[in-house]
């Protein structure tokens, strides 16, 4: 504890002292690639001519992409020009807005929910977050990452309508305009600016195909990137070592981009090897000897990990191989993402979500992890799930062979991450999360949410239990901590105590007082078993642990939950043990329930040995996205017991019969 507080100091100073510091000073043109740059100044062709660098795709093969998206992603062609066409027109959608017209001209440093507006002043003095007028700082980070840039470039490669490169034209024009580099809001944070960076460089290479974009408009914006590169390298997001997260990891990646395509830079060789030492310390402290991300969440696991292989794929067509120790991570890092992706491709949600992309190629589906499943397996030669759902990140990181090739496919299997504390039950129609997520000693968990022994259920492509998900971060402080705290996952409470005492001031901050572990798994064909334990409720002082395990019959599916409570004997505690689910019809009988999905699909949900249960169905949210809400139910179980206690909960898919389908059939064919 004594650590986080110093560290905390230290932050707090550090950002205090940079209130001081000078934004950067920018040169004019003509001077800049006098001093900053070792060729000519960069014109129309300037993409379309690299020869000492290689980007993911290669412009001269454009009418063979045509041919192989036409053939293989039918869809895509009239997606991209539909969103595109949204994109001119300025409405957009992000982090749960709904479609928004931001009219003409965008205000790049206002939140468009809230009304409010940062200042263009110096970012250092800026301040981000003010819970009081609900203000997201987010919105405008999104906004300004400029992730729509990939959608308009496929409209222009597929169409070749001028109307998509003239936006954005006009869009980085305005933007660089209204974002001097080092003030407002858009350059507070590294990891935004090196998402923008990247995006910067797609947009530039898939618009430059027919030399249709200016001498002066690449120059300028080659000049830009420099500058990005420049901040990034000032600022990199560093807290401390075992602490970082995927800010910093973010910031390489960037550094990585600008560093191998633009040598020409005067220092592009630093910002390389700050970028590979960076990144080959990075994954072998964030990520778990097993694949998965140290930060206790599904959602930032899919992102770091399109970090690392966007990192892998890029070093390696310049002529750079990262370590085998870093290869080897990656590849179980994508094994991680497929082993927790269900049949229904709708990955569970763990600790925070907050939709983020590094780019954004057909996927922006938060809880979709299928791109980088299909983009790693096919870079490593492995088989594919064969649940897979097809994407065209292959295409565009892999290039057409990775399309056209065929590849071997594979049924997952139920797997147990010791290390990151996850045990996987699947099979053909279930997939069952068990979530002893670990806390690393040095590490400040601040995605981490109090879901210690929690599951999330999926039956047949049906979510019946789920993890919430995340609706916002510093916009309300209230609310984010709900969205944390332990009556909102599918697990125990004892007395209202939280497992992990978080200040709700800290939001991005949790200690751990569980020190949770899975410590049985036990594999046989037809049933497992996963067992584990949390110390969250020793602070009630009766020595309280928490046992949960999970009997699974897949034969039958058939679920059997056992939650043991040891501590000081005869001692009365009040136990709530909670479900939330999706499934919004609901009956009850006494402490047995019925969830109804449809009318073929149900679960019983059966409180067999709770002492005369309160039980109660109320109404609740989940967060399919951030800052979208959709209507759950909140299932509870409250009794009032002695210690020590087991409380057994038995969940079975309830099947239609033979008699029942044939009916079904019937009604079809009338």
């Amino acid at each position: 504890m004594i650590r986080i507080i110093l560290l905390k100091i230290r932050m707090k100073i550090s950002a205090i002292l940079k209130r001081f510091a000078k934004p950067i000073s920018v040169a004019d043109t003509d001077s800049f690639y006098k001093e900053h740059f070792n060729s000519r100044i960069p014109q129309a062709d300037f993409f379309v001519k690299r020869q000492k660098t290689a980007f993911f795709f290669t412009l001269d093969k454009l009418p063979e992409y045509k041919k192989v998206i036409r053939n293989h992603y039918p869809d895509s062609f009239q997606q991209a020009v539909t969103e595109a066409d949204k994109i001119i027109n300025h409405q957009f959608d992000m982090l749960g807005s709904g479609e928004v017209y931001l009219g003409n001209n965008i205000n790049w440093h206002r939140d468009f929910k809230s009304g409010y507006t940062w200042p263009k002043i110096p970012y250092a003095k800026i301040n981000l977050v003010n819970p009081k007028d609900r203000s997201d700082i987010k919105i405008v980070w999104e906004l300004s990452r400029l992730q729509q840039f990939t959608t308009l470039g496929k409209a222009y490669w597929y169409t070749d309508n001028k109307a998509y490169l003239d936006e954005f034209v006009a869009t980085v024009t305005d933007w660089t305009e209204n974002n001097p580099v080092d003030y407002g809001p858009n350059w507070t944070c590294s990891m935004e600016v090196a998402i923008r960076a990247i995006n910067l460089i797609w947009g530039l290479y898939l618009f430059s195909g027919n030399n249709n974009l200016s001498d002066t408009f690449v120059a300028e914006t080659v000049k830009l990137l420099y500058y990005h590169g420049l901040h990034i390298e000032q600022n990199l997001e560093t807290i401390e070592k075992g602490a970082n997260t995927n800010h910093l990891v973010s910031n390489y990646i960037g550094l990585l981009y600008i560093g191998f395509l633009f040598p020409e830079f005067d220092r592009a060789e630093q910002w390389r090897q700050i970028a590979i030492d960076g990144l080959e310390e990075e994954i072998s402290l964030e990520v778990f000897d097993d694949g998965a991300d140290y930060e206790c969440s599904t959602s930032y696991h899919r992102l770091v990990t399109e970090i690392f292989l966007s990192a892998y794929i890029l070093a390696d067509k310049n002529g750079y191989s990262f370590s085998s120790l870093y290869k080897n991570r990656l590849e179980k890092m994508i094994k991680f993402s497929e082993s927790i992706t269900p049949q229904s491709g709708i990955v569970p949600f763990v600790g925070d979500n907050d939709d983020g992309f590094i780019v954004k190629i057909s996927h922006e589906d938060p809880a979709s992890h299928t791109h980088i499943i299909e983009v790693g397996n096919k870079l490593f030669g492995h088989p594919l799930p064969i649940d897979i759902h097809v994407s065209e990140e292959s295409l565009f990181y892999l290039g057409i062979d990775a399309v056209l090739d065929t590849v071997d496919m594979k049924k997952l299997k139920s797997t147990f991450f010791k290390s990151s504390g996850y045990g996987i039950i699947r099979n053909d129609r279930m997939h069952l999360l068990f979530s002893a997520s670990k806390i690393k000693e040095r590490h400040l968990a601040g995605h981490k949410h109090n879901d210690n022994l929690s599951f999330t259920l999926e039956i047949d492509s049906i979510r019946y239990f789920v993890d919430p998900g995340t609706f916002c971060y510093t916009s309300d402080y209230d609310e984010r901590n709900s969205n944390r705290s332990v009556r909102n996952h599918n697990t125990v409470q004892i007395d209202s105590e939280e497992q992990n005492n978080y200040y709700n001031r800290k939001i991005f901050y949790m200690p751990d007082d569980c020190k949770s572990e899975i410590d049985l798994w036990v594999n046989t064909t037809e049933k497992i078993i996963v067992s584990g334990t949390h110390k969250g409720y020793t602070k009630l002082g009766d020595n309280i642990v928490h046992r949960r395990t999970i009997w699974t019959d897949l034969k039958r599916t058939i679920i059997k939950i056992v939650d043991e409570f040891d501590g000081s004997q005869n001692d009365v505690h009040t136990f709530e043990t909670r479900f939330i689910t999706p499934v919004t019809e609901i009956s009850k009988n006494g402490p047995n329930l019925k969830l109804t999905a449809d009318e073929d699909n149900s679960l019983s949900l059966n409180f067999v040995s709770h002492q005369n249960p309160e039980v109660r169905i109320d109404d609740t949210e989940y967060f399919p996205r951030f800052g979208k809400a959709l209507p759950a139910k909140r299932i509870t179980s409250k009794v009032t017991q002695k210690l020590p206690c087991k409380l057994v909960t038995i969940i079975e898919k309830e099947n239609v019969t033979v008699e029942r389908k044939r009916q079904r059939i019937e009604e079809t064919l009338v």
